[in-house]
């Protein structure tokens, strides 16, 4: 019982204090090489996927991937660096795999298990949630949040993440406690497709952490299935006339998809302080004209989704930070909702051929709104 009880002790003063964690063992002649952040995965598509990883010092690393456990494969860095970004390329569509990072003296890390992307539209899920950075209550709700999805939602081929990862994008050490360590087990199963927030001010960690498959990590499209995603930064200028807008009405007027979503933090459409009139002013007319399913949001820290002209605005800010109890917008400019909720929360998004099933779910997998 004593035994027992010192082992937790100690585990729990590890825990508090940030430890690092190792890949593996030391060396034979005593060195180590300890992973600071990750494995976390990226970048999905059909034929290839990206393994990030962070290290404490400077060296090439290595990811061992292939369709059993004895994987088979390798592919390397070309440069030492701390922060490392592995593409796995010459995948097989739609087909399950598993990676380990492999650093100096062959020493292993934890091992991803992830599905490639589909070549072939067909029906398949994906998570929503954002603002997971800290709350008064602690990081613990994310961590609580990430669980729940791993758990009922293992079926989820990708995140689509609202932004506000962290309290403050320009510390350094919030990035650890705050995104990666409280969802270490589902990143190393899903790729997170990122929306920059407000609370990243635009920091170089942002950036550095994420990466897709465009020049830019803040405004980007991508498609899965028979569906395009245009995500943008709501930070910066959006309105007609702008880089921005004019990238956003490029893409809606080119996606020959069935469906259609855009993405950026702040909300064109919420009961909560922050509601974007220049979002609804300026974006939500072109969603409307170009036929968008789901405009994506957070920034609010509650789930709301509200219905106009035929598009469907989603706020999901339930992720982790300090939530709306109830509709706080006193001015009464969301004329269009349909439901509100302030609790913990994530999305779990179905697409099939003819219809999307959005359902807002608690960490405990239990639905609590239903919308197609």
């Amino acid at each position: 019982m004593a035994v027992t009880k010192t082992r937790a002790m100690v585990a729990a003063a590890f825990l508090a204090l940030g430890a690092t964690l190792f890949l593996a063992a030391e060396e034979e002649d005593g060195e180590s090489r300890p992973v600071v952040t990750g494995p976390w995965l990226q970048g999905l598509e059909a034929d290839s996927i990206i393994v990030m990883w962070e290290t404490a010092e400077e060296f090439a690393g290595s990811v061992g991937y292939g369709r059993t456990m004895d994987l088979g494969r390798t592919a390397k860095e070309d440069q030492a660096r701390k922060i490392h970004e592995v593409r796995l390329t010459g995948l097989t569509p739609d087909t399950k795999y598993s990676a380990r990072v492999v650093v100096g003296g062959g020493k292993e890390g934890p091992l991803l298990a992830f599905k490639t992307g589909i070549a072939k539209p067909r029906p398949y899920t994906f998570v929503v949630y954002g603002d997971s950075r800290i709350s008064k209550l602690g990081a613990h709700l994310h961590e609580r949040l990430a669980k729940g999805v791993a758990r009922w939602d293992a079926d989820a081929e990708f995140v689509l993440h609202m932004g506000d990862y962290v309290f403050d994008g320009r510390n350094y050490e919030e990035w650890k406690a705050q995104y990666f360590d409280p969802a270490r087990d589902l990143l190393r199963r899903v790729s997170v497709f990122p929306i920059i927030g407000n609370h990243e001010h635009g920091a170089d960690w942002y950036y550095k952490y994420f990466a897709v498959n465009a020049e830019r990590e803040n405004t980007y499209a991508f498609t899965y299935g028979d569906a395009r995603f245009i995500c943008f930064d709501s930070n910066q200028p959006f309105a007609a006339g702008s880089p921005q807008y004019e990238f956003i009405e490029k893409e809606l007027r080119g996606a020959s998809q069935r469906w259609k979503f855009l993405a950026c933090h702040a909300p064109a459409l919420s009961s909560g302080f922050l509601m974007s009139e220049d979002l609804l002013r300026e974006i939500a007319p072109l969603a409307e004209k170009h036929g968008v399913d789901v405009f994506w949001a957070g920034h609010d820290h509650h789930y709301e989704r509200s219905l106009k002209d035929n598009v469907m605005h989603i706020v999901s800010g339930g992720g982790g930070a300090e939530l709306n109890p109830l509709p706080l917008n006193r001015n009464k400019k969301n004329f269009w909702s349909q439901y509100f909720r302030g609790v913990l929360h994530y999305c779990r998004v179905t697409v099939e051929e003819n219809k999307v099933t959005v359902e807002a779910r608690a960490p405990s997998g239990v639905c609590f709104d239903r919308w197609e």
